[in-house]
């Protein structure tokens, strides 16, 4: 029976100095938070360090230390009880429930607290000790002790010497009196150990006290070291936030003297350059590029662009700098320039190089942009001679909605207005010289032929002749500039639907086959080539043919009106059918999805069709789908 020596009713925020090892301290009603600080005739001094807090029913005991001091706050009011740890010991020792239980979870929290303020395991040999099979062990040096069990023991060191949390402070051996262990603390084994493990109900009175004030030394043993850790902490964050406002007043003072230089850039820490890099790029790309995680360290990661792409949602691709690619349309590139000690190891331009962006400014024709010097100049073979033989390319990624058809054309003619306009001016100009004919065949049957006017005839020949010879230039050049487009639009537009689908979480790939999710993708593909390119010239020249319509109209009102019912009568009749293919293609694109999807997995699983005998059903199966997709092509057809 517990042996209860006084109840009080405290007030919020009134301190309770835990400063008498013999009392345990249980909450009653009301809430408490366990604080650590130094103190001095009885009175709280300096900074408090707030551990954990205690709710009703959990227990906490003190004791007498030199610099810091336990001391618990109310929080708002609250009752708590004192218990002598004498007769608290007793129950624990003769195998009450709730008495262990109020032990191992003030324990459990205090592990918590050890743990969480020191580094991290180091990476050596981990031993995960089961002390439900056994309960003696023996381990080599360089190996780490650990619970695999979430639950409270206690260590009793019989031989050897072990670093507790891997402190050099915090030596134990076997003079060291039994003390706790949990989950969430560890033991660095020095040399050759020999230890016991008990259960907290298998304690003595002696033990457990003694085990109860070595935890709570070396939790206040490790306050400083929390404060240590905290100070660090603070003065990176102040460092941080000076130079993000030195790097606010530098953008402001490079925005006041833009108007006087067009190419300032703005600039950021000369640690952060390849982040630079990358934003150069993406702002000649038109997306936002993001810095990493805080948790991500660049400089320990094997291929930091990658860190910087995943965290703008983009992807990126290693290319290789082969020839004179200065010269052609490479677009945007992040690149590392050699330095005089780079290494021969192709995986050093990560720490050895600094990273400059490649900007294309006009057609065969690059600048280099280094972050670092804050310089750009004009690439020529020199300066690409100074450059790592690879790069990255960034990969724009899909708009995170509903994808429309309208979506994608934007998406994938981003930034291709130059080959637009050169498309649109070179179909003005077929235009142009296109409605020279009629005029020159109209002027040859009023004049020439009646006139017998030979020279006139043979100048009107001439001019036709240069204006076919420079349409079919226009149209060379327009053909360039449709090339250009697709090549390039569909590579983004394949990439980007690609991103999409491997950003989709394992669920979505349950409800689609192989070759449904195959045709899906290649159909954007289709649909985007279908309305890239030749659709463009064909919508350009519907357009323009308005003006030859014009000049039908300025000719012969009547022909003009025959020209434009038999254009009405062939766009009713192209919708129409247009209409009904769709219809029917519809179903033929699921059959097929449907049956290449089928075949795939037919492959795949040959040995189980053959162990199981089920060739025969699994080409019926086949066959049913094959027949069903070859009468929709057949009826298409028709």
């Amino acid at each position: 029976m517990l042996v209860q020596t006084g109840q009080s009713q405290f007030q919020a925020n009134e301190p309770i100095l835990l400063d008498n090892p013999s009392i345990f301290w249980v909450v009653h009603s009301g809430s408490t938070a366990l604080f650590a600080a130094r103190v001095q005739d009885g009175v709280v001094i300096g900074t408090r360090r707030y551990l954990f807090s205690l709710a009703e029913g959990q227990v906490i005991c003190g004791g007498v230390y030199q610099e810091y001091q336990l001391f618990i706050v109310p929080i708002g009011e609250a009752q708590l009880v004192q218990y002598n740890i004498q007769s608290f010991s007793e129950l624990i020792a003769n195998q009450n429930d709730l008495a262990i239980s109020w032990t191992e979870n003030c324990l459990q929290q205090f592990g918590n607290i050890i743990s969480e303020s020191t580094l991290q395991v180091p990476k050596l040999v981990n031993s995960w000790v089961k002390p439900s099979q056994q309960s003696q062990f023996s381990l080599n040096s360089g190996e780490i002790i650990q619970i695999s069990e979430d639950r409270i023991y206690w260590i009793k060191i019989k031989q050897g010497t072990v670093r507790y949390l891997g402190c050099d402070e915090l030596i134990l051996t076997n003079s060291t009196q039994v003390f706790p262990i949990c989950s969430s603390t560890w033991l660095e084994v020095v040399d050759e150990v020999q230890f016991s493990i008990v259960k907290t109900s298998e304690l003595s009175k002696v033990d457990l006290i003694e085990g109860l004030a070595f935890v709570y030394e070396q939790l206040l043993h490790l306050v400083p070291l929390l404060n240590h850790l905290e100070a660090l902490e603070e003065s990176k964050r102040l460092e941080l936030r000076q130079q993000l406002n030195n790097q606010m007043t530098t953008k402001a003072l490079t925005e006041l003297a833009s108007p006087l230089n067009s190419q300032i850039e703005d600039f950021v820490d000369q640690n952060e350059s390849l982040l630079v890099a990358a934003g150069a790029v993406g702002k000649a790309m038109g997306v936002k590029i993001c810095p990493t995680l805080n948790s991500e360290d660049l400089q320990q990661l094997k291929e930091p662009l990658e860190a910087i792409a995943r965290a703008s949602r983009l992807r990126i691709r290693r290319v290789v700098l082969r020839d004179n690619w200065w010269e052609n349309d490479c677009g945007p590139l992040v690149a590392y320039a050699i330095n005089d000690n780079t290494s021969d190891d192709e995986n050093s331009i990560f720490c050895s190089q600094r990273p400059v962006a490649l900007l294309p400014v006009s057609a065969g024709n690059y600048e280099l942009f280094d972050p670092i010097e804050q310089k750009r100049q004009r690439v020529t073979e020199s300066v690409a001679e100074n450059l790592a033989p690879f790069a990255y390319v960034f990969y724009r990624s899909l708009p995170d909605k509903v994808i429309t058809i309208w979506d994608l054309l934007r998406f994938a003619f981003k930034g291709k207005q130059t080959d637009i306009l050169m498309i649109l001016f070179t179909g003005v100009g077929v235009m142009l010289l296109g409605m020279l004919t009629p005029i020159a065949t109209g002027i040859i049957i009023s004049n020439a032929i009646p006139n017998q006017d030979t020279s006139l005839l043979i100048q009107l020949g001439l001019g036709l002749f240069v204006a076919t010879f420079a349409a079919a230039l226009l149209q060379v050049a327009q053909g360039f500039a449709i090339l250009r487009i697709e090549a390039s639009t569909d590579v983004t537009t394949q990439s980007a639907v690609w991103d999409r689908l491997l950003k989709e979480p394992v669920s979505f790939f349950r409800k689609y086959t192989i070759g449904d999710l195959q045709s899906r993708v290649f159909a954007i593909s289709a649909i985007r080539r279908q309305l890239s390119g030749r659709v463009i010239v064909n919508l350009i020249s519907s357009f323009f043919s308005l003006f030859f319509f014009g000049q039908l109209v300025y000719y012969s009102w009547f022909i003009a009106l025959i020209a434009a019912g038999v254009a009405l009568i062939t766009f009713v009749l192209t919708t129409f059918f247009g209409v009904i293919l769709f219809d029917k293609s519809r179903p033929i694109l699921e059959c097929e999805g449907e049956l290449f999807g089928q075949t795939v997995q037919l492959i795949n699983g040959i040995s189980k069709l053959h162990i199981a005998g089920a060739q025969e059903r699994a080409f019926a199966s086949w066959c049913k789908n094959y027949t069903r997709q070859t009468k929709l092509e057949n009826e298409k057809k028709r």
